[in-house]
């Protein structure tokens, strides 16, 4: 859920993080006064809190990462297992749009052709 979600609020024992699309706000004392600010932070594409490695141009080509990002997710425990395949269907988008390819019956238009 983590991983799709646009905004992001990650408790610690010691700190309280949140995570958007336009920053990432950290607190150690429950205030949120220190702040990391950037144009195009990708919850997604992010090392931080996720299972997911941020994606350079050569991997958005590579086929195996979407083979690793399936068995990854495959294995994760929702919180509602109903939700699993809308999730999944969130990362095939995200996957479809970072490496404009297209979803076809389980594989990709680009492994057919």
């Amino acid at each position: 859920e983590m991983v799709l979600s646009r905004r992001v609020i990650h408790f610690t024992e010691r700190m309280m993080f949140w995570h958007c699309a336009h920053s990432k706000i950290f607190s150690e004392d429950g205030t949120f006064d220190r702040k990391v600010e950037g144009n195009n932070y990708d919850i997604l594409g992010s090392t931080f809190g996720h299972p997911f490695p941020a994606l350079s141009s050569e991997a958005r080509a590579s086929f195996s990462t979407w083979w690793t990002w399936a068995e990854g997710y495959s294995l994760r425990a929702l919180t509602e297992p109903i939700d699993r395949l809308n999730a999944f269907a969130g990362i095939t988008r995200y996957f479809a749009q970072t490496t404009d390819n297209a979803p076809l019956v389980g594989l990709w238009e680009q492994n057919l052709i």
